[in-house]
């Protein structure tokens, strides 16, 4: 059959075959115009990542977000969560193994963080899940890999567009537990999670911040309370993450839709995430997915977040992009992670025709030495 569809002013006409395979990916959500990326900066360098998980069962536009937990008595031990944001939130071990699956709607984000409920540690597991536009919480039992509910009460996203992306945040004042979930109208809500006394989860709305255009990346640094989020086609933003400080953001960093003088950023701007050196509180990287040109960029975590340098991924000699969720831990994940690990999305694996997409793991320590970092 025939399907017509507008990009722009313009429209493409295409033929969809009647059993799902490739062309399949225009007849869900959207239009994904050829694969180019632009330029990438003078000074990139190229990582090797150690292994990769199985591909997500969808093909197309499939996976998107990772999430790692560490498991500190045993680090080999340690788990990977990605999102198929076509049906389930994957859970993988560091050797790339399937271990479990959820099946959810049409999970985006994922991140996780432990907390204490009724004396005992709990990993929780939240998600954007944008069918039905809810955000979904889980605890990770690290047993089985497995999520299990958790949550007592559906937390319906108070939706201008789309739900779109998720974070946490966990503050070093309270040790309350935040769910963040962004929107494609650029709205941010911010939602404050508390345990109950039969040991599940309840969620009260604290507020909505706002960036002017459609966000989705997000990432707190706990320990500074303070919350980034990627604005598409803009740039980084910082805000103050307690619920009772100032609103306002700070655009911190800025994107192009090709590298120019001064921009490291080629939108989309897309997944976040903070690699903090143990024991320090200023002492790291904000870590951004620079989707246009597939590459990976470094700021200083802390103010004026100056650059750092820009790496790409490769494994066996094809490179990694189009990547849309990353993740980074510093903490140990076994021999081979010695200074942390690296998680990042491979999108471009569907559109070069190389297989479904999935999700690469990268030694931090070849992060640090390439781009010879000081802190390491």
């Amino acid at each position: 059959m025939a399907l017509a569809l507008t990009v722009g002013a313009a429209v493409a006409l295409l033929q969809i075959p009647a059993v799902e395979d490739e062309f399949r990916c225009f007849v869900t959500e959207t239009f994904y115009p050829p694969y180019a990326p632009s330029a990438a900066p003078d000074d990139l360098v190229v990582v090797s990542a150690l292994a990769e998980t199985e591909p997500v069962a969808n093909k197309c536009d499939a996976a998107d977000d990772p999430a790692i937990w560490i498991n500190r008595e045993e680090p080999t031990k340690s788990l990977v969560l990605g999102t198929n944001k076509r049906q389930a939130i994957n859970v993988y071990n560091l050797d790339g193994e399937l271990l479990s699956q959820r099946k959810l709607g049409a999970p985006n984000n994922v991140d996780i963080r432990e907390i204490d409920i009724n004396g005992e540690t709990t990993v929780v597991v939240g998600t954007s899940d944008k069918d039905p536009g809810e955000l979904a919480l889980f605890a990770l039992d690290p047993l089985s890999a497995t999520l299990v509910d958790i949550l007592e009460t559906p937390i319906k996203a108070r939706t201008e567009v789309e739900t779109y992306g998720f974070c946490f945040y966990k503050s070093p004042l309270t040790n309350h537990l935040y769910a963040i979930a962004t929107d494609k109208s650029g709205q941010i809500e911010q939602w404050l999670i508390e345990p109950t006394e039969s040991g599940g989860l309840q969620a009260e709305l604290s507020r909505v911040l706002r960036v002017p255009s459609q966000a989705e990346g997000c990432v707190a640094d706990d320990t500074n309370a303070r919350l980034f989020v990627g604005e598409e086609d803009v740039g980084i933003w910082s805000f103050g993450a307690e619920p009772d400080v100032a609103s306002q953001g700070q655009l911190i960093a800025g994107a192009a839709d090709s590298i120019a003088t001064g921009v490291h950023l080629a939108a989309d701007v897309e997944g976040l995430a903070v690699y903090a050196e143990p024991g320090s509180d200023s002492a790291g990287y904000l870590v951004v997915s620079s989707q246009g040109n597939d590459t990976y960029v470094l700021f200083d975590r802390i103010a004026p977040h100056a650059y750092r340098g820009t790496f790409q991924v490769e494994i066996d000699g094809v490179k990694t992009g189009d990547t849309d969720g990353l993740d980074v831990t510093s903490l140990p994940a076994g021999p081979d992670y010695a200074e942390g690990l690296v998680v990042v999305q491979d999108g471009a694996r569907a559109w070069l025709g190389q297989g479904n997409q999935n999700f690469k793991l990268v030694p931090w320590h070849s992060v640090a030495q390439a781009l010879e970092l000081d802190n390491r």
